[in-house]
């Protein structure tokens, strides 16, 4: 079994490692390619986990009542 480095230096590494990919994530989902996605097929699980995680609804809330914020165009 391999051991996992728990050292504060290697915990640390792992979290700004996690908190990028999380950010890389959010700003991809804000694409305009995502956006048309999720216009198009409200109502599938993706769009509703990336609507919620980008605050554009509340938990349990539906999608097909809401308006997904151009990027400006």
């Amino acid at each position: 079994m391999m051991k996992v480095d728990m050292s504060p230096e290697a915990v640390e590494l792992r979290l700004k490692t996690v908190d990028s990919l999380r950010r890389l994530t959010l700003t991809l989902a804000q694409s305009d390619v995502a956006r048309a996605f999720r216009k198009k097929n409200p109502n599938h699980p993706i769009s509703k986990r990336v609507a919620l995680a980008l605050g554009e609804i509340a938990p349990g809330e539906e999608l097909e009542n809401y308006h997904i914020k151009s990027s400006g165009t």
